[in-house]
């Protein structure tokens, strides 16, 4: 009697309890499953904009380094110019010397020539 309705009444307890618990803890798993995968789609994204910055980031490094070599092509081709100029400009000093050495000589010829007719 009594007694077995009692025990009874408890496993009704003890079921209504272990599906209230079981209620909640698969809502809960829901909602950690649906929190992990919304995780993982944020790590996804964050991993598609890494790579793409990473990606810019070596087009932007490419990019100075080939500008870089330029710069050092048009320099060194500016410092070639200069040399070459300075080495004209030299080369023509040295023509000048050459002819105002010989119009001294012939000036003082002249002067020597003309000396010797008085």
């Amino acid at each position: 009697g009594w007694l077995e309705r009692q025990v009874v009444s408890v496993k009704a307890d003890v079921r209504a309890r272990e599906d209230d618990i079981r209620g909640i803890y698969t809502e809960k798993e829901g909602l950690h499953t649906a929190k992990v995968r919304q995780l993982e789609e944020g790590n996804q994204e964050m991993e598609r904009r890494l790579k793409t910055v990473l990606a810019e980031c070596e087009s932007l490094q490419a990019r100075k380094e080939a500008e870089m070599e330029e710069l050092n092509v048009r320099v060194r081709a500016l410092v070639l110019r200069k040399d070459d100029t300075i080495a004209q400009q030299r080369g023509q000093l040295n023509d000048l010397m050459q002819q105002l050495r010989q119009t001294e000589l012939v000036l003082q010829r002249e002067l020597a020539d003309s000396e010797l007719d008085e």
